[in-house]
């Protein structure tokens, strides 16, 4: 079942759903929210509250729209007002999605992937977290405009810049650090 499925159920009181979305969504948050909170009881304390907001807001949710796009723009929210009151400097995580490969393919993708977001440190928050959003949740442009509650073009903008600013940081042309998707 879609999210936007499960979601109207939700609203419709079958709790069952709503635990569906929590299992669905909950590790992607947590990658998500971790980006930028260094300490990981905070992240997760900060994914619940995300949840929470959900639940209590659930009838606000047009289920005609996308459901994933309405989810971050929740857990951005938290997630920022988190970052206000606690003032933490951005750190980012290093992970990896692991695909069958060789064991040396592996660790040579690993590397390059973790010194690829370590550099987003020298990023804006703002530009680290367009990144995060377009690369690691693969929302389009729109939707990242919706979770950070900016214009599509001061989205591109920011995609453009981070880009720039990663190839500047890597001494390579920003077609090589980071692949150039279409908007």
């Amino acid at each position: 079942l879609s999210d936007e499925h499960l979601m109207g159920k939700a609203m419709q009181g079958q709790t069952d759903c709503f635990e569906q979305i929590v299992l669905r969504h909950s590790g992607n948050l947590l990658r998500f929210v971790g980006s930028s909170v260094p300490v990981a009881q905070a992240a997760e304390d900060i994914v619940q509250d995300v949840f929470l907001n959900v639940y209590a807001n659930m009838n606000r949710f047009n289920c005609e729209g996308s459901f994933k796009a309405w989810l971050y723009t929740i857990a951005y929210n938290c997630r920022v007002s988190h970052l206000r009151k606690k003032k933490v400097r951005q750190k980012p995580i290093e992970t990896i999605e692991r695909r069958q490969a060789s064991p040396e393919e592996i660790v040579t993708q690993q590397h390059e992937v973790a010194s690829i977001w370590a550099l987003t440190s020298g990023l804006s928050t703002s530009q680290s977290t367009a990144l995060w959003l377009k690369y690691k949740e693969q929302l389009d442009v729109p939707q990242i405009a919706q979770v950070m509650q900016t214009s599509r073009i001061h989205v591109r903008v920011l995609l453009h810049r981070a880009r720039t600013r990663l190839a500047e940081l890597m001494n390579k042309p920003a077609k090589e650090t980071i692949k150039l998707q279409s908007y």
